[in-house]
C-alpha cells in the first residue's frame, strides 16, 4: 500500500527489462498479469496453479465452464500439454507465430507427470479433454512468454461481455488493480484469434477471427 497521500501505484508499466521482472515476481505469487499480443490484450496466470486459476475466473467475471486458452512463445512447450497430429503441425508450421488458437487432445503423458493441483488446474481449463492453444506475434509476448518458459493460462483482458482492450490504457481501465501488472503495448490487429477445434475427423471453425474460415479448412 502506498504511503497516506501518495497516489495509488499504477500496475501500468513500461515493457521493458523491469516490467518484464515485475510480472515474473507476479506470476510465481499467483498474481495476475496483462501483456499485448499481436490479436487483443491477454490477461494470464500460471497454467498449474488453482489459487491464481480462481482469481483469473474470478477477475475475468467468467463462467468456469468457459476454457481459458494457453499461450506458449514455441510449439514444443505445448507438446507437453496437447498431442499434435499432422494436420495440427501443418497448422501451426503455416499460421504460428499468429492469430490461430487450435483446440486440441490433453496429452496423457502430461496429465500422468502432474501432481494433483497442477492435473486439477489443467483439467478446469480443458473442455471434453481438450484445451485450446496458441503461439502468438508479439514481442512482448514472446518476451513474457519465453520468460516464463511454460505456457501461461490466458483470455482477453476484459470483464466477460465487455470488449477487449488493444491498449495497455485500455487494460488498465478495463481491470484496473485486479491485475498486478499491466505491461504497456498496442496489439496490431486488435481482432481476437480464429479458433479451429481439431478433436475429431472433421474440423471445425468455433470463432472465425483474423483468419477467414476458408483458408484454416481449405
Amino acid at each position: 500500500m502506498s504511503p497516506e497521500g501518495d497516489p495509488p501505484v499504477s500496475p501500468l508499466v513500461p515493457a521493458e527489462a523491469e516490467g518484464l521482472r515485475q510480472a515474473m515476481r507476479s506470476l510465481e505469487a499467483g498474481e495476475l498479469v496483462a501483456f499485448p499480443t499481436d490479436t487483443v490484450y491477454a490477461l494470464a496466470c500460471s497454467a498449474t496453479d488453482p489459487a491464481a486459476l480462481a482469481r483469473f475466473y474470478e477477475v475475468k467475471r467468467r463462467r468456469r465452464d468457459q476454457p481459458a486458452i494457453l499461450l506458449s512463445h514455441n510449439l514444443g512447450t505445448l507438446e507437453h500439454w496437447v498431442r499434435f497430429k499432422d494436420r495440427a503441425r501443418l497448422l501451426a508450421d503455416q499460421f504460428w507465430p499468429g492469430p490461430l488458437t487450435l483446440v486440441l487432445p490433453l496429452q496423457l503423458r502430461a496429465l500422468a507427470r502432474m501432481t494433483i493441483a497442477e492435473r486439477s488446474t489443467l483439467e478446469a481449463i480443458s473442455q471434453d479433454g481438450a484445451v485450446g492453444v496458441r503461439v502468438p506475434a508479439h514481442e512482448v509476448a514472446y518476451d513474457v512468454l519465453w520468460a516464463w518458459g511454460m505456457p501461461l493460462c490466458t483470455s482477453s483482458a476484459n470483464r466477460a461481455g465487455e470488449p477487449p482492450p488493444r491498449t495497455g490504457q485500455e487494460c488498465l481501465d478495463a481491470l484496473g488493480s485486479d491485475v498486478a501488472v499491466i505491461l504497456d503495448g498496442e496489439c496490431p490487429l486488435g481482432q481476437a484469434s480464429s479458433i479451429l477445434d481439431l478433436t475429431s475427423s472433421s474440423p471445425r471453425v468455433l470463432r472465425e477471427g483474423a483468419i477467414p474460415a476458408e483458408r484454416l479448412l481449405s
